[in-house]
């Protein structure tokens, strides 16, 4: 795979991306870095602060039809990543779209942690993947392609493709059980939730299940899974197909905000570097 790297030009001089010290209180910016992978030219956008030591990296995949850029305003990763002092990149799909099933998106996620990490300090047992609906799809690929370098993955309102990791992975996943886009009892072939995770908790090697409700959220854990491993579900009574606590966009399903979807996969991922 061949690999060209170009830092975009409209932000030279930016600190905390690898390019200078950056003070541990300072916020960056976020920059454009194009690649070229496997003869394609890509895109991600890079936001972080450089510290001391090494920081985790968060990888938020947009759904399909939306872009980079429309969920680093949406999602508000930007201002928690700047508080608790991580990098958060955000790939752009071509034409907009993850492709769940090949591996040239899966080469470009490869590509863009070799790449972050040679532009900041990133500690490799704290890489973690997260993403809505097709791009929630593309964040189980990335777990099951990525095990040994993906520490935990939090996918939102996504299916479950046809892989399982070789090794354990953590997984957080968040579902609106009125999504009817992509609906948590699964349908055209796709497993339901609670079926595909049966199957992901057989590899993490967990066990019993308990559940506690919160108004309209359901919190599943489950115990005994493999040491540093583990696997939760969220459920949400009247959520649809969207990210929980998102800036609203006309035209998609109202947003719940029965749940921060960013705060609580950050808050599990904090709590599961890879083992």
């Amino acid at each position: 795979m061949r690999c060209r790297i170009v830092l975009a030009a409209s932000l030279l001089g930016l600190v905390g991306l690898g390019l200078a010290p950056t003070p541990a209180s300072a916020a960056t910016r976020t920059a454009v870095i194009r690649l070229t992978v496997d003869g394609q030219p890509r895109t991600y956008r890079l936001h972080g602060v450089t510290r001391s030591g090494p920081q985790a990296l968060v990888i938020v995949l947009h759904g399909a039809g939306a872009t980079a850029k429309e969920v680093e305003r949406r999602y508000h990763w930007d201002p928690l990543a700047d508080r608790e002092g991580f990098a958060v990149a955000y790939p752009q799909a071509i034409l907009r779209r993850w492709d769940e099933t090949g591996t040239g998106d899966v080469d470009f996620l490869r590509t863009l942690i070799t790449d972050v990490s040679a532009r900041t300090p990133i500690d490799p047992a704290r890489v973690y993947v997260t993403g809505i609906s097709n791009g929630g799809v593309m964040t189980y690929r990335a777990g099951c392609a990525l095990a040994g370098t993906v520490a935990a993955i939090g996918p939102v309102a996504a299916w479950f493709p046809d892989c399982l990791p070789a090794t354990a992975v953590s997984v957080i996943h968040i579902h609106g059980l009125e999504d009817h886009v992509l609906a948590f009892d699964g349908g055209d072939g796709a497993p339901s939730v609670p079926e595909g995770l049966a199957e992901w908790r057989r590899v993490d090697r967990c066990r019993d299940g308990t559940a506690e409700r919160s108004g309209e959220v359901v919190h599943t854990t489950w115990a005994a899974c493999a040491p540093g491993v583990a696997v939760e579900l969220y459920t949400i009574d009247r959520g649809q197909h969207e990210w929980p606590g998102a800036v609203p966009k006309p035209g998609n399903d109202p947003v719940s905000h029965a749940l921060d979807a960013t705060g609580t996969i950050w808050a599990f991922f904090q709590a599961h570097p890879r083992p």
